[in-house]
Formats: structure tokens, C-alpha cells, sequence
């Protein structure tokens, strides 16, 4: 077992010791890890990523970072990448238009997580999620995601629910479980400082995720959808046979059953509380 004061690091958090067991060995978890099981993800910088790889690396860091793993995002893969969509797309072509600042600085922390394995031999994992959902998510309305966003959106309608665009765009959707699994294999068994999609291969159009929400609600609404408003890209959906061949990982809730658990949370503990 690592000694106390060994840790993981993390590149969109601060990091922290704890230790777990995994499969018979033992497993240093990072605070990010933890707190996205409690808080899902915060909204962090790409370029603390850098900062922390260079905190990690310095000689005079009081602990021994042991791995580090370096979040990217699905936002780095270009407009016209195949779908379901492999790790190799992505660095062909630019990101897409939407993101291409972020996707970017994303690719750039990517870069430099793999200088630091290949010149100083760190045990370095990188992820790559899609669309992080789950209890305990982001409900601001300035900052709110997807699934979150439809969630809240039907809650508040009183007959008629707007959605942007068509609906015919397709996204995936991780359960926050099954991307802190995923993250905790990843950096247990492929600390390679090479891109694996940890996510869901289940592809959802926008329009039957809205209408999944208001079944699950129990409301009666009329769905409009606005064609003057953006739809975003029509197809994102990942390739994560790579992650199941090399660590095993599996995603184990799927779309209804994950909303379902996100709904009920935010009727018991944000309705419930107002």
C-alpha cells in the first residue's frame, strides 16, 4: 500500500491524498475523482492542467505525485470526425467552431501531458468526456448543461416547452458514476499519457431526450421546437472500444434510468428546499 502522504494528481482540480483499493491492488484517488462523485466537475481552466503537471513534476513538491490525470474533452475532435468517434480524430482538423478556443487548449494540455511522459517517464492518464451528467450537477441557469438544462426547463414550463433547433442532433451522455469508474481504471491501468474516451456509446436525438424528461415528469407539455436558434453539431457519440479492450470499462446506466436518478434529486433537494 502507498505510504500516507503519496497521492494522484489531477489536472482540472487540486489534488489530495486518499487511498482506495481497486481490484486487489491499491489506488490513490484524486480529489477530482471524489469531488465529481459529490459535486460533479467544476468549470476549470485547460491551462491548470500545465500548471499542475508542472507543481507535480517540480523536485521541491513536498509530496510524491505517483500519476496524474489529465481531463481533456470531447471538444477536441473536428466538426467532421467519424462517428461513434475514435481517439485518433482527435487531432485531425481544427475543433469544432463552437468550442475552438477551448478545444484547442484542451489538445495543447493533451501535448504536454505526453511531453511530460516521454521526457521525465510520468505515469500520466488522459480522459475524454462527453456530456457528464447526474445528482448534484450544474442547475444555474448561466451555466447549465444539457440534460440539466431540460430538466429545469420542464420544471418551470406551464404549457409549452421551448427547445433550440430541431432536435434531430444526436449527443451522448455519461452518468457521473460511470465517468469517475471509468477516470479511477484509466488512471489505474493506462497511465500512457494516451487519449481514451471514458463515456457511453448510447446516442440520444435532442428531441427524444426532451421527450424523455417530460414522461419521466408526469407533465403534460407541448414540445416547440425553435429552428432559429443553433442546433450545434448533428452527431456526437463516441468509439469507446478502446477503453473497453485495454482497461475494461463498461458503462452501466443508461439514459432513462440515469435522468431518472437526476430528476429525482433535483425535485428532493433543490425543489424541496425553495
Amino acid at each position: 500500500m502507498f505510504q500516507t502522504g503519496t497521492r494522484y494528481s489531477c489536472g482540472m482540480m487540486e489534488y489530495s491524498t486518499t487511498t482506495s483499493t481497486v481490484s486487489g491492488s491499491t489506488l490513490a484517488s484524486c480529489k477530482a475523482a471524489r469531488a465529481a462523485a459529490t459535486a460533479m466537475f467544476e468549470a476549470v481552466s485547460p491551462f491548470r492542467i500545465g500548471t499542475c503537471l508542472i507543481r507535480s513534476r517540480a523536485e521541491i513538491s513536498p509530496v510524491r505525485v505517483i500519476r496524474f490525470l489529465c481531463v481533456s474533452t470531447v471538444g477536441v475532435y473536428p466538426k467532421e470526425c467519424k462517428v461513434p468517434t475514435p481517439e485518433e480524430d482527435g487531432f485531425k482538423g481544427e475543433p469544432e467552431s463552437s468550442g475552438f478556443g477551448y478545444g484547442w487548449s484542451k489538445r495543447q494540455a493533451e501535448v504536454q501531458a505526453r511531453c511530460y511522459r516521454e521526457e521525465y517517464g510520468m505515469k500520466i492518464t488522459i480522459v475524454r468526456p462527453y456530456n457528464i451528467y447526474g445528482p448534484r450537477m450544474d442547475f444555474n441557469l448561466e451555466t447549465v448543461p444539457v440534460v440539466s438544462s431540460q430538466i429545469r426547463n420542464f420544471l418551470d414550463a406551464k404549457d409549452v416547452l421551448t427547445v433550440w433547433g430541431d432536435g434531430e442532433q444526436t449527443r451522448s451522455f455519461t452518468y457521473v458514476s460511470d465517468e469517475v469508474a471509468g477516470m479511477l481504471l484509466a488512471v489505474e491501468k493506462y497511465p500512457e499519457a494516451d487519449p481514451l474516451n471514458i463515456d457511453t456509446s448510447e446516442e440520444i436525438k435532442i428531441k427524444d431526450l426532451v421527450r424523455l424528461t417530460v414522461r419521466l415528469s408526469g407533465k403534460d407539455l407541448q414540445i416547440r421546437f425553435d429552428t432559429s436558434k443553433p442546433s450545434g453539431a448533428a452527431r456526437r457519440c463516441p468509439d469507446i472500444s478502446k477503453a473497453a479492450r485495454l482497461i475494461g470499462y463498461q458503462p452501466k446506466v443508461w439514459m432513462e434510468e440515469g435522468a431518472r436518478r437526476t430528476m429525482d434529486w433535483y425535485q428532493e433537494s433543490i425543489l424541496a428546499s425553495q
